[in-house]
């Protein structure tokens, strides 16, 4: 499950949505996590330079299962994600971020920073993004106790 977490970034706190398994190549891939990245990839693409990424991206669904694989379209745009982004290892994988994160750099957390200055994205409230798929839109109305929904 999505859930929050607070990652402490070279002694600066700051509130990130973790995943509660690995996503990507021999990731565990569980459905709530495959569809928090891909929808986070969705949102970031719209104003994406690098057209590699945004070619991995316009390739995946959101709400489509991850196999895990090589091959796999999420797996494709997670290393392309990670190519662009500097101090990224381009594996195909996001791991969950441990409580101790020794200042080393997380793709989970560079997802969520890009998706802070992302125009349009009220964050933390990627709920409200339109096309936010159910199950994230579900756990992150739970993290906030949201009941009112839209």
């Amino acid at each position: 499950m999505v859930a929050p977490f607070t990652y402490n970034f070279f002694g600066h706190p700051e509130f990130i949505f973790n995943l509660s398994g690995s996503v990507g190549l021999n990731g565990a891939n569980k459905s709530e996590d495959v569809q928090f990245i891909q929808f986070a990839f969705k949102i970031l693409a719209r104003r994406s330079p690098f057209a590699e990424l945004n070619a991995a991206i316009k390739s995946i669904a959101v709400g489509e299962p991850c196999t895990g694989r090589e091959g796999d379209k999420l797996v494709t745009a997670i290393r392309a994600y990670q190519k662009c982004r500097a101090g990224l290892t381009a594996d195909g994988k996001i791991n969950l971020v441990p409580t101790n994160t020794n200042g080393k750099l997380y793709t989970i957390y560079a997802i969520n920073m890009d998706l802070v200055v992302e125009e349009g994205v009220d964050y933390p409230r990627v709920d409200r993004v339109s096309g936010c798929p159910a199950l994230v839109k579900q756990a992150i109305r739970d993290i906030f106790h949201d009941t009112k929904g839209d």
